[in-house]
């Protein structure tokens, strides 16, 4: 089988989490959506799609990838994935940010988890990382979740 991973990353959170699927899954195929959103599907059986959220968004490629390709990812195997800092809003951003059919027909969906990567930060995120740092969710600690990349791609 195939497989493809699509992906969009912001501070490099997100590559990460690629490059350690690429290393359970060898012989498959990653792009990043950033560089090229000119994709052939048609190669591939698995499909796995994800990225990063930002003040409960996904990267504008990587959503209009997954509308664009609806049709042609419902003819796939498909996973989906969002790095997303605060648990508790992972599954109303996996509704948000993706078509209702894709979240539907995925046979897995995760949460990897977020990074806060201030250093990489441009002045707007860092200015938003300080204002939900004094809410309630702001002040739990962001916890990443590569293990569970295991379960995921089972």
């Amino acid at each position: 089988m195939k497989t493809l991973i699509l992906y969009t990353t912001t501070y490099g959170y997100t590559q990460e989490i690629v490059d350690e699927m690429k290393k359970r899954i060898p012989d498959a195929t990653t792009i990043n959506l950033q560089k090229t959103t000119d994709v052939n599907l048609d190669a591939y059986d698995s499909v796995i799609l994800g990225g990063a959220i930002y003040v409960g968004k996904v990267h504008k490629n990587l959503i209009d990838f997954a509308k664009t390709h609806e049709n042609e990812l419902l003819k796939k195997e498909l996973r989906l994935f969002l790095c997303c800092a605060f648990e508790a809003n992972f599954n109303e951003e996996i509704k948000t940010n993706f078509p209702a059919g894709l979240v539907d027909h995925a046979s897995s969906i995760e949460n990897f988890g977020g990074k806060l990567q201030v250093e990489k930060m441009n002045f707007a995120h860092k200015m938003m990382v300080k204002m939900i740092s004094k809410t309630p969710e702001g002040s739990k600690p962001i916890l990443t979740h590569p293990e569970r990349i295991e379960t995921f791609l089972r």
